[in-house]
């Protein structure tokens, strides 16, 4: 669970801090207002990535660095991961565990890591718990099981449908035996 996000000088935040209840967050404000800039401020910190376009085009307008900060509890253990962006040279990536030492200094290794503590990837984070304005009603409408199979894999219930499958494919074979 994502307990706060911290943004400096990044995209329309000049220092924004939010602390996040248990449960269900929405975002609602007018355009512009840093509402996307807050959901790309947390997968930037996670995983490195936005879909906007290259990192010095997340910086506020004329500043040279910025940084994205995600506060995250596991299990009952804290974590932290922190992306900065420098304007000219190379920024820096790291995840710390519940003691404040790093585990993850790199980017691939960051990447490796959240994926492996939250059990989700860049994409799959991306539509199952932050869906931008716009999205929920094509993935709801979606014609294949897509919704499905991500609630499932969110849930960890993907096991459990596969194992549903089986059985009814294996009780469909056995009728047609008898």
């Amino acid at each position: 669970m994502i307990t706060s996000v911290e943004l400096g000088n990044f995209l329309s935040h000049k220092k924004s801090e939010i602390n996040f209840d248990n449960g269900v967050t929405v975002f609602i404000g007018e355009n512009g207002s840093g509402k996307s800039s807050v959901i790309d401020g947390i997968m930037f910190s996670l995983f490195g990535r936005t879909t906007r376009g290259s990192e010095e085009e997340l910086l506020r307008d004329g500043e040279n660095q910025a940084y994205t900060k995600t506060n995250f509890t596991i299990n009952g253990q804290n974590f932290t991961a922190i992306k900065k962006i420098q304007k000219k040279g190379t920024g820096e990536h790291k995840l710390l565990g519940h003691s404040g030492e790093p585990i993850a200094i790199r980017s691939t290794e960051m990447r490796d890591e959240i994926q492996r503590l939250i059990g989700l990837d860049y994409d799959t984070l991306q539509i199952a718990s932050i869906v931008p304005q716009g999205q929920l009603t094509d993935i709801i409408s979606s014609k294949t099981t897509k919704l499905r199979n991500l609630i499932d894999k969110v849930m960890g219930a993907e096991h459990f449908s596969k194992t549903a499958t089986k059985i009814d494919e294996g009780v469909t074979a056995f009728r047609q035996h008898l």
